[in-house]
């Protein structure tokens, strides 16, 4: 296989390092969302960015963005017969990455969950940069986001921010070191 180029994790958690509670986000946040959709989206002319996620976390998508629109949208699941509209179908993160390294229009590669996703993802070497939005509130959760590995380092956080939603947030990035 072809070396994968370096890649991303974005997620949201809560500070148990939950991201989800049946098969939904547990809270929903503009300036999450806003972050998300820009981080994803923008890149240079003539490129575009991928979003690599799970079967179950494509289809937890609204149906009104469903793939996510003006990203590549690849899908991990062993289900060959997959609706595949919109979408590209691939067996493991790993296949994922190898296909956008060998795309020169590819810009940015981001991981986007779920909970078997990002089991995978935070061990692979090519990870770089981890994502993090924090939510500071409670919020009770069913899948959860893996321990960060200590060879990644807090290189950048936003402080406590208050949302329209009576939500508190803090922006982190954390960078393999």
């Amino acid at each position: 296989m072809i070396a994968p180029r370096h890649f991303s994790i974005l997620v949201a958690t809560n500070l148990s390092n939950g991201i989800g509670i049946n098969n939904t986000l547990p809270w929903k946040i503009k300036a999450d969302m806003a972050l998300f959709k820009t981080m994803t989206t923008t890149a240079p002319d003539g490129k575009f960015n991928v979003v690599i996620m799970g079967r179950k976390t494509f289809e937890s998508l609204p149906d009104a963005v469903r793939p996510l629109p003006h990203r590549m949208n690849l899908v991990i699941t062993t289900n060959h017969d997959y609706p595949a509209e919109g979408i590209t179908i691939i067996p493991t993160l790993e296949a994922g990455l190898s296909r956008c390294a060998s795309d020169p229009t590819v810009n940015r590669v981001f991981v986007i969950g779920g909970a078997q996703v990002y089991e995978t993802a935070i061990e692979h070497h090519k990870l770089d940069t981890i994502y993090l939005t924090r939510v500071i509130n409670a919020a009770p959760c069913d899948a959860f986001f893996p321990t960060i590995p200590e060879r990644f380092k807090l290189s950048q956080h936003s402080g406590i921010i208050d949302t329209p939603e009576k939500i508190q947030i803090q922006f982190e990035v954390w960078r393999r070191t």
